[in-house]
């Protein structure tokens, strides 16, 4: 299924309104004001689980919240006036009760006066073991590359990639390239057209990089709440356990239905085809390890309260099994990348400090006749 058209909502031009920038000026880089998202109001709604209840997912509402919350009000009919404003971290959610499909704002201060509520699609996933992740620009060779691995290895039947803005290709495409894998029976592919906002790291604090935020949360309430398990990596990033299980498997047999686990970097060394830039290509670590990766998880969506919100890095505070999260370790590769954040992806041949990681190795056999 590709190419999920997203109906978001922003400020009107003419309202005068923008959302405040959170970073203080002398942390913000030439292109931070071009990069940060100050106009979108809502990326997307949804019906939520409980149907009696639609959710309105965007941006933190910041010094919006007023104009924003008598908005919705004003199209909710006077006797079912409930709503629930969530404050979460770099994202907001409006939580409305209301039987409406459209809501129809009455001098909003928006640009669109009416947003169609989207149906629940949690039942495509319904007991599924998924892989999902937000993409932009990546190799199509390397998505599906991604995705096949995910279903050898750990048993992945269902994909759900949430494109941000590709000028490569249209998501039909990324469709196409997922189709026919062995096993993986559901393929959704999202339109995620919103701006990606500016990133930290070094000085500068991770505090506007809105959109990633919004894409957990959406995903979670729209397509993946009833999953049996939900992996989350993006297309550079390859979970391997070291008994050789699958991930899904350890994380439905864990005390808590959720793993967090850090990763090792995979280096630019290649000693194959020197023009082939596939996961394969790459087998070396640094000898003593080197900086881990940031933690990435696999959840268990039907055993994790709504109040735990999803996140890149962790679900927050919410407690993970850590005797089943010990083994494992996902595998990042610094040359499957576009270069978007820094320029990591370059040639390089093998070095003393490098070492063959042989885990990796043995589990790239299954391209051999992919």
């Amino acid at each position: 299924m590709p190419g999920n058209r997203i109906a978001g909502v922003t400020l009107a031009r003419s309202s005068g309104l923008l959302r405040e920038m959170p970073r203080p000026v002398n942390l913000r880089p030439p292109e931070y004001g071009q990069q940060f998202d100050a106009d979108t109001v809502f990326y997307a709604s949804c019906r939520a689980l409980d149907p009696a209840w639609v959710v309105l997912f965007g941006p933190p509402l910041a010094n919006l919240e007023e104009p924003v919350v008598s908005a919705v009000r004003s199209a909710l009919p006077a006797d079912g006036r409930s709503i629930n404003v969530r404050h979460l971290d770099r994202h907001s959610q409006i939580w409305v009760r209301t039987e409406s499909d459209v809501l129809y704002f009455r001098d909003a201060p928006f640009e669109q006066q009416e947003f169609p509520v989207q149906p629940n699609l949690c039942g495509l996933f319904r007991h599924k073991r998924v892989v999902f992740t937000l993409s932009k620009d990546n190799d199509l060779a390397w998505i599906r590359d991604w995705a096949f691995f995910y279903a050898r290895h750990h048993g992945c039947d269902a994909v759900l990639v949430y494109d941000n803005n590709s000028s490569r290709y249209r998501s039909r495409q990324i469709s196409d390239a997922l189709s026919g894998i062995p096993g993986m029976g559901t393929v959704v592919v999202v339109d995620w057209p919103f701006k990606f906002g500016p990133v930290g790291g070094g000085e500068l604090p991770w505090d506007s990089n809105y959109c990633k935020f919004g894409f957990f949360e959406h995903a979670r309430h729209s397509f993946l709440r009833l999953a049996s398990a939900c992996v989350n990596a993006d297309v550079d990033e390859l979970v391997l356990t070291r008994d050789c299980t699958s991930v899904v498997d350890k994380v439905l047999k864990s005390r808590t239905g959720y793993l967090n686990y850090v990763g090792v970097w995979v280096e630019n060394a290649r000693t194959g085809n020197p023009t082939s830039r596939r996961h394969r290509d790459y087998l070396h670590v640094l000898r003593d390890g080197g900086e881990r990766a940031e933690p990435k998880w696999t959840i268990a969506p039907m055993r994790c309260p709504p109040e735990y919100q999803w996140a890149a890095h962790n679900v927050a505070e919410l407690p993970f099994d850590a005797e089943q999260s010990q083994g494992v370790l996902y595998r990042h590769f610094r040359g499957i990348s576009t270069n978007w954040k820094e320029a990591r992806a370059f040639d390089e041949r093998p070095a003393s400090n490098h070492v063959v990681d042989a885990e990796l190795a043995d589990a790239m056999k299954i391209f051999d006749d992919a």
